[in-house]
């Protein structure tokens, strides 16, 4: 047994089950009292999660450490609390179209670093139940288990993964998956937050939202946006600037939404921040 590389498990004690049969638990750091979730994942798994791990994305739980047990592969990433989209939709029904554009926004704003690595890491399980909202009204995007990397020349995935009514139909085999992939789940994700599953045909009383929901589900990967960051500047083209009064509660957003991470400099990406938080607390 090689103690050295199987310290950081004997750290960790499990607390409770997140899902048994996945092998996702709840553990607690014995002398810190840390918590943290332990996942149990395949040798395939391990690249996705070393970018994930080196390039500290913001919106995407902090991976602590990779460690090998056995011949399994074992992750020590962040525990975020808060509530599921799922649950949200479950709990209040259909979301506001500038509400569901907004998230829409922020979670392309999350996606898109990885969508610009090189080479491109792609989600490719984008849906309610795996994007968490805070009481601190930030966003976040879990479960990594069916990423892949791209830009490898594969014809096509190895292993079909993602979640049915989300995933795209390259996802099934047809060919590689692409940044492209995963606007089309957001795109399908906008579409329960609207309450439009099941009538996919009254997008167009949506106006340009309607259009770019329509674009990023086309069946053809080269009929949607490129990646995450072309999808985002289109659903900011579909929120209205927010009136100068409507920021009376503006200490109140201030509180609310603290930021845990550096600004990345960008204009754009300030801007979109902005409108998520006056919609998102418009909408709690």
């Amino acid at each position: 047994m090689d103690i050295q590389a199987e310290l950081p498990i004997l750290c960790y004690a499990e607390i409770a089950d997140i899902n048994r049969e996945r092998d996702v638990y709840l553990v607690q750091h014995i002398v810190t009292g840390k918590i943290c979730v332990k996942k149990k994942k395949t040798v395939n798994d391990r690249k996705v999660y070393e970018q994930l791990k080196m390039g500290h994305f913001p919106g995407i739980p902090v991976i602590y450490d990779i460690y090998e047990k056995e011949g399994d592969t074992y992750i020590l990433e962040e525990y975020i609390t808060g509530e599921s989209l799922g649950n949200m939709l479950e709990r209040k029904g259909p979301f506001a179209p500038f509400a569901a554009a907004a998230i829409g926004v922020r979670i392309c704003e999350i996606l898109e670093p990885l969508h610009l690595s090189d080479p491109p890491l792609i989600q490719r399980d984008i849906k309610p139940e795996n994007i968490i909202v805070t009481e601190a009204l930030e966003l976040y995007i879990v479960d990594f288990g069916a990423a892949r990397i791209g830009g490898r020349r594969k014809k096509r995935d190895t292993h079909q993964l993602g979640t049915p009514g989300y995933a795209p139909p390259e996802q099934y085999g047809r060919t590689a998956t692409e940044p492209a992939s995963d606007v089309y789940a957001i795109g399908m994700l906008l579409i329960e937050l609207l309450g439009y599953m099941e009538k996919k045909g009254s997008l167009r009383q949506l106006k340009a939202l309607g259009r770019v929901i329509e674009k990023s589900t086309s069946v053809l990967m080269r009929d949607r946006y490129r990646d995450a960051g072309e999808m985002k500047r289109a659903l900011l083209a579909c929120l209205p600037v927010s009136p100068v009064n409507a920021w009376s509660k503006k200490e109140v957003c201030r509180e609310l939404f603290r930021e845990k991470e550096k600004e990345r400099g960008s204009e754009l990406c300030s801007v979109s921040r902005q409108r998520l938080r006056y919609f998102l607390l418009s909408m709690m």
